[in-house]
């Protein structure tokens, strides 16, 4: 038993004696100059990402905007006193002419304005009498001069006095007629009511954060446009640019452009530029979103993605795929342009396949050379 016993294991022995670990089969690439040959189907060339390089085309992109009530012919009316409403004369979407009512408002500053108006009025016409008197007087020798030359400055204060307190009833909207302590609220333009903020019985005040009506022309609205730097070139005062909103999204609509801010937004990196929109159609709305149309012409070159030009030095880069299993640096001009894109000059063609995604990789594959 034990004689078998060492048979068997002196066979085991023998057997494991006679294996070989296996070879490694693993071939490295070949590098030949800056071409780097990979071996046929090694996984490094699945490692890599290609792109195909392409002839420029023209770019197309869009600018956030908003529409908004031209300002220059838009009115924001406000109380200019407090008191209460007690009727609304205007809805929105009314159209009215130039100093018409719009709301009345009844306030005791009112009723003490037409008091004093009132009162002007009153003595004025005492002191007109007075001077008529005094000058009927004088012309029959009765007064002397002097006492006609005091009348005649009596009437003129008086005067002076009367048309003060008249002028403000007219501005604050109110009339001396009668002291109903009420004024009118009243359009300076002609427009359409686009905005309300009161109803009746509410308070207003003077210092209202938000107006009590927005009179604005509908027919004309402007668009403020938000252009990043790089686009800021395609932007020129008087001239046209396309534009579009959610509304009407296959529709394209025009603009004038009427002013470039001065500033660029620190934030954001963008430049406002305004435009005049056209809407005698009223189709547009004051606030609606829109989007600019830039078009980029196409630049003589090739394109390929950002990603695919590296750096060395001061020299740009790209590495070309050379079927089956190669790889070749090129020497490139290229310039970066927005999009992630890059516009190759010089150094490949129309048709090649750059590495998009490992190009440092190879890289570093012919520094360790």
């Amino acid at each position: 038993m034990k004689k078998t016993a060492l048979v068997i294991l002196t066979f085991t022995l023998l057997a494991g004696c006679g294996k070989h670990e296996p070879q490694s089969t693993t071939e490295t690439p070949e590098i030949k100059g800056s071409r780097i040959v990979f071996p046929l189907k090694s996984p490094q060339i699945a490692e890599l990402r290609l792109a195909l390089a392409k002839p420029a085309e023209s770019d197309e992109r869009s600018v956030p905007g908003r529409l908004e009530w031209n300002e220059d012919a838009t009115v924001r009316i406000f109380a200019p006193m407090a008191g209460r409403v007690s009727q609304i004369s205007a809805q929105l979407g009314d159209k009215v002419t130039i100093g018409q009512g719009l709301a009345t408002v009844l306030s005791p500053d009112m009723g003490s304005a037409q008091s004093d108006a009132r009162k002007a009025q009153a003595v004025y016409e005492q002191v007109k009498s007075q001077y008529d008197r005094a000058h009927d007087l004088a012309d029959h020798g009765v007064v002397a001069a002097k006492d006609v030359e005091q009348a005649k400055a009596d009437l003129a204060t008086a005067e002076a006095e009367r048309d003060r307190t008249l002028r403000q009833l007219g501005v604050l909207g109110g009339t001396a007629k009668v002291i109903d302590e009420g004024y009118q609220l009243r359009s300076p333009i002609a427009g359409t009511v686009v905005d309300r903020h009161i109803n009746p019985g509410q308070q207003v005040k003077p210092d209202a954060d938000q107006p009590e009506f927005v009179v604005t022309d509908p027919d004309h609205l402007w668009l403020d446009l938000d252009v990043p730097e790089l686009d800021l070139r395609h932007f020129k005062v008087g001239e046209a640019v396309q534009f579009t909103v959610s509304a009407w999204p296959d529709e394209m609509f025009s603009a004038n452009v009427k002013s470039i801010s001065a500033m660029v937004d620190p934030q954001k990196r963008t430049v406002t530029v305004r435009a005049d929109v056209n809407n005698s159609s009223h189709r547009l709305k004051g606030e609606m979103f829109a989007e600019a149309r830039v078009t980029e012409a196409a630049p003589k070159g090739i394109d390929v993605p950002d990603t695919a030009v590296f750096l060395l030095g001061q020299k740009q880069y790209v590495f070309v795929f050379l079927p089956p299993n190669a790889f070749e640096r090129r020497e490139v001009k290229a310039e970066i342009r927005p999009g992630g894109h890059s516009i190759i000059t010089d150094g490949i063609t129309a048709g090649d396949k750059v590495v998009s995604a490992g190009a440092l990789l190879l890289q570093q594959m012919l520094e360790a050379k």
